[in-house]
Formats: C-alpha cells, sequence, structure tokens
C-alpha cells in the first residue's frame, strides 16, 4: 500500500560514521528484543494499522514496529545515510516499511494518512518545535495517537557533555522556545513546553511520564 506525501523533499546531511555507530546500537537493541518488548508493554492499537516513525533514524522501532503486528509502517527521516543503513537492516529482517525523506517541520506525508506516529528522541532537534507538534498532529487520523519521547534536562549531566557546556546546553531550548534564539544545538526538550505544543496543535495529552534519568515519555490522541 503506499502511503500519499506531500511532495516535500529534503536532503539530509550525516556522517557516515555517526550514522554506522547509530545503525550498530540498533541492531543490538533489536536483537535483545527491547523494541518489541516495549511496543506490546505501551498496549496502543498498532495491530493492523498504518503507523508512521518519524525521524526513525536507523530503523530499529520501524521494524520493531512491523513485527509487532502493524499493517504498514513509515519510516522517515531527513538523514539519506540513515536511509541505506536502514533498508539493509530491514531486508535482513524481510520487513519491508515505506519510505520518506523529509524533516521535522515539514513531514512529507499527507494529512490525516497514519493510525499513530512515533517520535523518538528527535523533537528537540527540530528549529519550530510547535510547527513540528502541527505536522504530527497533522499526518495522524481522528482517533489516532502520538508515541513520543524526548531527552530531559538530565542529558546535559551525562557524558560526552563538557562541564564547561552544560550552562550553555541547559538555557538553548528555553531561549529558543521562548525567543527563537538559537545559541547551540538543541540536546533535550522541556517536557511542559513540549505538552503545551502537543496541547496547542489538538492533541490529547494521555500519559506523561519519566522512562529513565534522562528520557520523558508523553502519549498522547486526536
Amino acid at each position: 500500500m503506499d502511503i500519499p506525501s506531500q511532495g516535500r523533499k529534503y536532503s539530509g546531511v550525516m556522517s557516515t560514521a555517526l550514522a554506522e555507530r547509530y545503525a550498530f546500537k540498533a541492531r543490538q537493541q533489536l536483537e535483545r528484543g527491547d523494541p518489541v518488548r516495549e511496543i506490546q508493554a505501551v498496549n496502543l492499537p498498532i495491530t493492523g494499522r498504518i503507523i508512521a516513525d518519524i525521524a526513525a533514524g536507523p530503523g530499529q522501532w520501524t521494524a520493531a514496529l512491523a513485527m509487532a503486528g502493524a499493517r504498514q509502517v513509515v519510516w522517515a527521516d531527513k538523514s539519506s545515510h540513515m536511509l541505506t543503513l536502514s533498508k539493509k537492516l530491514h531486508q535482513s529482517l524481510a520487513v519491508q516499511p515505506s519510505y520518506v525523506l523529509g524533516a521535522l517541520e515539514a513531514i512529507p506525508l499527507a494529512d490525516r494518512c497514519v493510525d499513530g506516529a512515533l517520535c523518538f528522541d528527535a523533537i528537540y532537534h527540530s528549529p519550530d518545535q510547535r510547527g513540528t507538534a502541527r505536522e504530527l498532529y497533522r499526518i495522524i487520523r481522528k482517533g489516532g495517537f502520538l508515541w513520543l519521547r524526548t531527552r530531559t534536562f538530565r542529558r546535559v549531566l551525562l557524558p560526552p557533555v563538557r562541564h564547561w557546556k552544560a550552562p550553555v546546553l541547559a538555557c538553548a531550548p528555553v531561549l529558543h522556545w521562548a525567543l527563537g534564539l538559537r545559541i547551540a544545538g538543541n540536546i533535550f526538550a522541556i517536557p511542559s513546553l513540549l505538552r503545551h505544543d502537543l496541547v496547542k496543535a489538538g492533541f490529547r495529552v494521555q500519559i506523561s511520564r519519566r522512562v529513565d534519568s534522562s528520557t520523558w515519555e508523553i502519549i498522547a490522541s486526536k
């Protein structure tokens, strides 16, 4: 089944070494069975549905969604390196998602074309968090869900962040959200501001909780 596209294209750039490092970790996660177990535990309506994996990276969650019974999975990311590595991973696992290249703030999918969407460890990279929330809302059908995870403030306290960078990185998301100032690349999102943006976009936040010391999870419905 083909997923309708909005015709939005983006040529992403990521170093080959970084992409391959992500891909190696993704395969390890799948071999341990972690993503499939987490999908089964969260108890969202995935079986027989069309699900988009937004900012899918190396594709381990795309594969896990297919293994968990999704009728079709859409891999979406801006990185052409990740696209190549994801296809290699998926072919080895005999899963066949659809693929689109595109940025978070301009997801190249048609309105209301998927039953649910995942967006893990990515929304803080968007130059427009509010716009990304609206894009996620746009592509999901009424009654569908959004399952989102983001890194939190505690990430600035973990390696490999250098101590002298921590204050700058800690302030960056607030300044970007409130004033549009980008003083550094964001490495986390603030859950309260993210919930605000999702609600403004039209979502109903059902669950908002800490997953681990540096990860926050939000599950919302449309």
